[in-house]
C-alpha cells in the first residue's frame, strides 16, 4: 500500500497487503494503515467504506 501525505510532505510505500477474502477484516487493516495520512484537501476526506453491490 502506498500514500502521499501532504501534511507531512511524505510519499511512502508501506507493507504489502494480500486480501484475505474477509472484506470486513481487510477493510479494517486498510483503514488502520491510512488512519493518519492526510491528503492535499483534507476537507474533502471521507471514511474508507465498502461500496454496496447493486
Amino acid at each position: 500500500m502506498g500514500y502521499l501525505d501532504f501534511w507531512r510532505k511524505q510519499i511512502g510505500i508501506g507493507k504489502s497487503f494480500m486480501p484475505s477474502g474477509n472484506v470486513d477484516s481487510d477493510f479494517e487493516i486498510i483503514r488502520e494503515y491510512y488512519r493518519d495520512i492526510r491528503g492535499r484537501n483534507p476537507q474533502q476526506a471521507n471514511s474508507i467504506q465498502i461500496r454496496q453491490a447493486r
